[in-house]
């Protein structure tokens, strides 16, 4: 169990990326330094690593069983053991405190990207499924069931009906950590955010349905987020298409923080910034395979200077 307040989902996504890197990396002395300099910046960075041993410890269990085959390739074990360490925090519990069925699950993921890597899928339904960088989903098809289960990250969906027999005895459902996505016809785009879940509509419509909260519907050229109590009021979209699924991120007057979490989803290591740059605005688009890029830039657009400690541990401060 984690001690006191809950960890803050950035400072989890830190611990969780720190530690991947240092099971990944062919100089794992120069990563553990990184860590123990992170560590000592803040109380809540020592709780969150306190935490991630505990994960790994449960994670090298995992490993020596059943599921041992599937994370024999170093990018299944990166990404599995990412899984368990967000979710892990998430609900507030030890891995051994979960369902054996849910780790299984959580083995099982077919659809899964790791970070700077997209994949697309056609569904048995004939769906077409698009996953942005550092995400998964699973995939529930059968009698009675037409699921598509965000796991982290973002998904991209054109819904199809090439089985006709499938598609007619269950509407396409995407479950999210928050509620439900329900689409009629469409094509659309699921994000888990920091704090809510994003849904843009691009063809069609989608029914958004909190966990705790009343149904709404978003129609073609609209967008809005919920979490598992309500939705924000829709607002209309500015892109024909998820700007990811054309390489790029698109900032419309984004705060800093925001803009550098999207572009560390495309970068493997840590990305902060001085909270007194936070609130700074970015506009513009940029290649989301060229971070050092964006970096330099904002660097010459915003009142701002990089401060690169390795290749992958970057803050961004005030000048």
């Amino acid at each position: 169990m984690i001690q006191g307040a809950p960890i803050p989902h950035q400072i989890a996504q830190q611990a969780v990326e720190l530690l991947v890197e240092w099971q990944m990396s062919e100089q794992p002395q120069q990563a553990r330094q990184q860590i123990d300099q992170w560590r000592s910046q803040h109380p809540d960075h020592e709780r969150a690593w306190q935490h991630m041993e505990q994960v790994n410890q449960q994670f090298e269990q995992l490993s020596s069983g059943p599921a041992q085959q599937a994370l024999m390739q170093p990018s299944n074990r990166r990404q599995m053991l990412k899984t368990l360490a967000l979710a892990a925090f998430a609900v507030g519990v030890s891995i051994p405190a979960w369902r054996s069925d849910t780790l299984q699950g959580l083995l099982a993921a077919p659809y899964r990207t790791g970070k700077g890597e997209q994949g697309s899928w056609t569904l048995a339904d004939g769906s077409l499924l698009k996953l942005n960088s550092d995400s998964a989903v699973r995939v529930h098809f059968g009698p009675g069931q037409r699921d598509i289960e965000l796991l982290y990250g973002e998904a991209y969906v054109e819904t199809g009906h090439a089985n006709a027999q499938l598609a007619s005895h269950q509407a396409l459902t995407v479950r999210t950590r928050d509620g439900l996505v329900t689409p009629l016809g469409t094509r659309f785009n699921v994000h888990e955010q920091q704090q809510s879940i994003h849904v843009q509509v691009y063809q069609g419509a989608v029914r958004l349905q909190p966990r705790y909260g009343s149904a709404s519907n978003i129609e073609a050229g609209w967008q809005a987020s919920f979490d598992n109590a309500s939705s924000t009021t829709a607002r209309p979209l500015s892109q024909p298409r998820p700007a990811w699924t054309q390489g790029m991120i698109v900032a419309d007057n984004m705060r800093l923080d925001d803009f550098l979490r999207e572009l560390n989803r495309h970068r493997h290591g840590v990305l902060q910034v001085d909270p007194a740059a936070a609130d700074l605005r970015v506009s513009g688009t940029y290649p989301i395979d060229q971070a050092d890029i964006a970096l330099d830039h904002l660097a010459s657009i915003l009142p701002v200077k990089v401060q690169r400690f390795t290749e992958l541990w970057i803050r961004v401060l005030p000048e």
